[in-house]
């Protein structure tokens, strides 16, 4: 191959991979969940990796450019959510008072959890659950005879797509 065309190749590669992908609104805190539209003028809203901005293109063509730490977090083109999470986005399975994220960086993911849409991020494991849920006996007492060494609490079920502590935590309310 020519290496002019290589380098083209390379290039194009290079834009689509550093693209972190389109958004079609933001929310400033977890109450904006509840909106069925988000802001109508908003045509895309970019991110850059190792930027700290979101870049907010309007239909009029105008440009803002807004820090990511004001932002609670955006949803994309395809409808899914994602919560800010320290130098990351955290895609939102479910909120409530138990709260579940998926972080994935890389070739790597893993479930985070809150006790509610505003609260700190936690690796889903028993002793993060036992710190934030330990009053909720019923359900540390689930935890505690499913999470082992063999089992893990973030086990996820295809057929009912619920992670095993989701369906545990909706069981004791």
């Amino acid at each position: 191959m020519n290496k002019n065309l290589k380098l083209l190749l390379l290039l194009v590669l290079f834009s689509v991979l550093t693209r972190s992908g389109k958004a079609q609104g933001i929310f400033y805190s977890s109450k904006d969940l509840d909106k069925k539209v988000l802001d109508s003028s908003v045509y895309d809203v970019r991110t850059r990796p190792f930027s700290n901005k979101f870049f907010i293109i309007y239909k009029n063509k105008t440009r803002k450019k807004v820090l990511q730490s004001s932002v609670w977090g955006f949803e994309n083109k395809a409808g899914q959510r994602f919560r800010r999470c320290k130098d990351n986005f955290a895609l939102v399975r479910n909120t409530g008072n138990f709260s579940t994220y998926l972080v994935s960086s890389g070739r790597s993911s893993a479930f985070y959890f809150s006790a509610g849409p505003d609260d700190n991020l936690y690796a889903l494991n028993k002793s993060n659950l036992h710190k934030i849920f330990g009053d909720n006996h019923c359900f540390m007492e689930k935890i505690d005879n499913y999470c082992s060494f063999f089992r893990s609490c973030q086990d996820y079920h295809r057929k009912t797509k619920h992670l095993v502590v989701e369906e545990f935590y909706s069981e004791c309310k």
